[in-house]
């Protein structure tokens, strides 16, 4: 409970029913309440801004001390309680800003916490004070910048030695798939004679006629053997008829003259013998058969006669037969070379589907070649602009991390980032990395630079 007392005479003052004044009861002053409020109020503020500004100007001092004796590490820690207790107070954020670079001698790798802090500066300084402080920050910065500007031209440099060698890699698949390509046909064109030969060996007995599913139509003609077995047919059909021809020849002749019964025998072996080495056995029957027609005996004409019933009915069972025997084995090759032909479309289209798997994989190689060039030649471009602009791109992006816009070439910008977008693009397809997965790691365009050259991702 807060007591007053008179300033006349130090006696207690009672206060009045609204308790906005009070009667000193041993002298009579008046004394208004809220007015003794606000003194004792303004009274406690003053003292303790009194002692909080001496306090603070006593840590600013040991700082600024340790800073003197280069002791950068004791500094940090009085500016660490400084923001912490007066996070107002600008200079304690512009002490870690130094004692974080040494001075601004050294260049942190991570800039984050630099920028942050020279952020709360320029929130915090009066402008005075932050003019001082932003020109000694930018001097630092264009520092950075140039040493960022050297490190470009050696990332660059890299940059093409390992999209030459990518070159190099590419040029050796292709030439394997090459390769692959030509042993591929090589195989195909090996089975394809391999099942040619097979239809030539099924011999058909006549002409077959295969349509495929295309509509066309291919002829097998019969297919004989070699010369030597074509020959050797030739002689047999041609001696048989010489020797069919010269015994009805004999008999011609004999017409109207008395035939011993000698020659007549030996005639009719001969014919025999001729017919049966060019037709089946049935026919040669027949043809003994006619020849006895020539005789004028009753007894052997209808004996020939006999015989050429039943040469005549043998032969056509033989030819029934035959005729069946010759169909069933025409379809039979029928079947087999129809076969014979699906697998050959088969191995056709397996072939085809392969050369064409291997010609997108070459199409593919050879974009991805034609990409890489346009990238060598966009890095080479980069490389040829004047290192100030290359500087000056990076002090001015620095700076724009805190509001400060400095003009540059963004020409330079431009170009830079199409090569490494390309180069990140080229390097996730090759890796299998989905470009979205990156983007949604929140990685700036840099970290992600530096994570492909490090083979990280």
């Amino acid at each position: 409970m807060l007591v007053l007392k008179c300033k006349m005479c130090g006696g207690d003052v009672e206060l009045s029913p609204d308790k906005t004044y009070g009667i000193c009861s041993y002298c009579g002053n008046s004394v208004k309440v809220s007015e003794t409020r606000e003194e004792q109020r303004a009274n406690l503020k003053n003292i303790a801004d009194n002692v909080a500004a001496a306090s603070l100007e006593r840590l600013i001092q040991n700082s600024n001390t340790y800073l003197e004796l280069g002791d950068y590490s004791s500094a940090q820690e009085v500016f660490n309680r400084i923001t912490k207790e007066y996070p107002e107070d600008y200079r304690g954020w512009w002490g870690l800003i130094v004692c974080e670079t040494k001075g601004f001698e050294i260049i942190k790798k991570d800039q984050t916490n630099i920028n942050k802090w020279f952020n709360n500066v320029k929130q915090l300084a009066h402008e005075k004070d932050f003019s001082i402080h932003r020109s000694e920050f930018e001097i630092y910065a264009r520092k950075i910048s140039n040493v960022d500007s050297e490190n470009e031209i050696v990332k660059f440099n890299g940059i093409i030695d390992d999209l030459n060698k990518k070159i190099k890699e590419f040029n050796f698949n292709m030439a394997q798939i090459e390769q692959d390509k030509e042993s591929q046909s090589d195989d195909y064109h090996n089975e394809i004679m391999i099942k040619d030969r097979d239809i030539r060996n099924i011999n058909p007995l006549k002409r077959i006629k295969i349509i495929d599913k295309n509509g066309a139509t291919r002829i097998f003609k019969p297919f004989n053997g070699n010369t030597k077995n074509k020959v050797l047919n030739f002689i047999r059909i041609f001696f048989g008829a010489i020797l069919t021809l010269a015994a009805y020849s004999s008999f011609i002749e004999s017409i109207g003259t008395e035939m011993r019964l000698d020659f007549s025998i030996t005639m009719i072996i001969m014919g025999f013998i001729g017919s049966k080495i060019i037709f089946p056995f049935s026919v040669s029957i027949l043809t003994v058969g006619t020849m006895l027609f020539f005789f004028k005996n009753e007894t052997t004409l209808a004996f020939g006669i006999v015989i050429t019933l039943f040469g005549s009915i043998a032969t056509l069972i033989s030819y029934i037969k035959s005729k069946k025997k010759k169909n069933a084995e025409a379809y039979e090759i029928k079947v087999k070379i129809e076969n014979i032909e699906r697998q050959k479309e088969e191995i056709t289209n397996q072939y085809k589907n392969n050369i064409n798997a291997l010609d997108k994989q070459l199409n593919k190689i050879k974009n991805q070649i034609s990409e890489i060039e346009i990238i060598i030649e966009n890095c080479k471009k980069y490389l040829n602009y004047d290192k100030d602009k290359i500087s000056d791109m990076f002090f001015a992006l620095r700076c724009s991390n805190f509001g400060i816009k400095y003009q540059f070439d963004s020409e330079v910008e431009k170009l830079r980032k199409e090569i490494l977008e390309a180069n990140i693009d080229l390097s996730l397809e090759s890796r299998g990395t989905n470009k979205q997965q990156v983007i949604n790691s929140e990685l700036t365009l840099t970290d992600v630079v530096n994570l492909i050259m490090t083979n990280s991702i």
